[in-house]
């Protein structure tokens, strides 16, 4: 609902802080430099750069490595006021957490990976979380820990569902809210079932300055009927990124979340704030941006067009030619342009 400031793969400060200083110092400079500018950043989204990395890169134990604040990273929530959209991925086969390293919960590993198996876990884990600054809980790579772990989830017909259901009653017990990213359809469809604590869900690739990962249309389609705000990923508002405008303005026709990821000093203070009122309000649409009915049916290859412009060839005049479709003709049109936007998308490089 408000606007924020993000540390994501293609954002400035993504795995890289101000020269010489601690990522604990460089958040809050751009916290006092936003304030300066009159940008009102109201939360922050810390991403993969902050946990401690284990076997295969997975998670080890889900705190912040030593010297990234070394304060705490309750001293940076409390001095910038900013809740947490806090970053996690698949979890490492070594995690401490886990009774076969040492730890107090049993974990199923397999493959230099590992799934948990209980709820006291997630809830341990998340209610700490709040005590400094968690507000949203990011499950990122859900592909990755879905297919991996040694196919474990793919064996067992209850396992996934578990896995995620027990996830999101401990972001219920901890009073938060959760994103899903580098979700399959079957993933997203789960999110019925796991309530209201679900509210969001990336409908994009990284984003990176200059690539097309604005083109979130059609996961939104399918992502916005399901009650969840699509994201589209943060979006650099000067140079290096070549499109600026477009990026601000599909980050705010998406409905989900809005975030800017400039380096300090360099941000378009007036493109910014067209996203917002001068409290960090979001100004969105009540649902999110989506693909014409032409526009699916060009992408699906039933509608011939040239530069938009029905041909001789197409079967109808009619802009919303699927209206000449029956209700399940419509369902697969749509569904075949949705699982090209949806899957794979490419996996991350860190």
């Amino acid at each position: 609902t408000h606007l924020g400031y993000d540390t994501d793969n293609g954002a400035y400060y993504y795995y890289k802080t101000e020269p010489n200083k601690t990522y604990e110092e460089t958040l809050i400079d751009v916290k006092h430099h936003a304030d300066a500018l009159g940008i009102p950043f109201r939360h922050v989204q810390i991403d993969s750069w902050w946990y401690i990395k284990g076997a295969d890169n997975g998670v080890k134990t889900w705190v912040p490595m030593p010297g990234i604040f070394p304060h705490g990273i309750e001293y940076m929530h409390k001095e910038t006021g900013w809740p947490i959209t806090a970053h996690n991925r698949m979890w490492s086969g070594d995690t401490t957490y886990a009774q076969a390293n040492g730890g107090q919960y049993p974990f199923h590993i397999s493959d230099n990976m590992s799934v948990p198996l209980s709820q006291d876990f997630w809830n341990a884990l998340l209610i700490n979380g709040t005590k400094w600054g968690l507000q949203m809980y990011e499950q990122d790579w859900l592909y990755s820990e879905f297919v991996g772990v040694g196919g474990a989830l793919l064996q067992s017909a209850t396992l996934a569902t578990q896995w995620m259901t027990q996830m999101a009653t401990g972001v219920r017990n901890a009073g938060i809210t959760m994103q899903l990213c580098m979700a399959w359809p079957r993933m997203l469809l789960q999110s019925l079932e796991m309530g209201d604590v679900v509210t969001q869900a990336r409908a994009s690739p990284d984003y990176k300055p200059g690539n097309d990962q604005w083109r979130v249309g059609d996961a939104s389609l399918f992502i916005d009927a399901l009650g969840l705000r699509p994201t589209k990923d943060s979006f650099r508002s000067t140079a290096p990124e070549a499109f600026p405008r477009l990026q601000a303005a599909v980050s705010s026709l998406s409905a989900g979340p809005v975030f800017a990821s400039d380096e300090i000093g360099h941000e378009n203070v007036p493109l910014i704030m067209r996203a917002c009122m001068l409290d960090g309000v979001l100004l969105l649409p009540s649902n999110s941006a989506v693909p014409t009915d032409k526009c699916i049916a060009t992408k699906a290859g039933v509608l011939n067009t040239v530069h938009g412009v029905p041909t001789a060839g197409t079967q109808s005049t009619d802009l919303g030619c699927l209206q000449e479709k029956s209700g399940e003709q419509k369902l697969l049109l749509v569904t075949r342009c949705i699982l090209k936007s949806l899957s794979p998308m490419p996996p991350h490089t860190t």
